[in-house]
């Protein structure tokens, strides 16, 4: 039924003018009825992407954070190295009171790319900003800029390291 109710005027299913609608209703916060739009969309084609992230969107303006977390949980699970979808995931870990999960996912990108982990948390910190809680956001910004100087100190010593010519000859071996 509800599949039915999203066809357009050809009577032939476009998902392009369902995204243009889910879109279009967001703007106006209507909310629900962009998430029933959605939730037919993935239905159709659940292999879909970027949806997943609107849907993410959605689940937070209707503050159900518990159904984000298995939304985004359930893509890295298919796709490990989706650091989007890390982002996401400890974003409402962090709004939903669950310190210790996002603290997990930042472990994991900090040992398996920094330059990813350095993205969420000035993602993270933009969000909280918009938000107003700027605390907050000072703190992700700041895990963010402590995380850029260590990586640019390290590229420093390994650029010494490699272009002098006293430890180049042992570098060569």
């Amino acid at each position: 039924q509800m599949y039915k109710r999203y066809f357009n005027i050809s009577n032939k299913y476009d998902e392009d003018i369902n995204i243009k609608l889910v879109k279009m209703y967001m703007n106006i916060s209507d909310y629900y009825t962009a998430y029933e739009i959605l939730k037919v969309i993935l239905y159709v084609n659940p292999k879909k992407g970027d949806e997943a992230y609107l849907m993410g969107e959605i689940y937070e303006r209707l503050n159900k954070f518990n159904e984000a977390i298995k939304l985004f949980e359930s893509i890295v699970e298919r796709n490990p190295n989706n650091y989007q979808a890390y982002n996401e995931l400890a974003w409402f870990y962090l709004n939903n009171n669950k310190q210790e999960e996002a603290e997990k996912i930042f472990s994991k990108l900090m040992d398996t790319n920094p330059h990813h982990l350095i993205d969420v948390y000035d993602n993270i910190g933009n969000r909280y900003r918009k938000k107003g809680q700027l605390e907050k956001a000072y703190g992700m910004s700041n895990n963010a800029s402590r995380l850029r100087e260590e990586m640019f100190n390290k590229d420093q010593e390994l650029r010494r390291t490699r272009y002098n010519p006293d430890t180049q000859k042992n570098y060569l071996k």
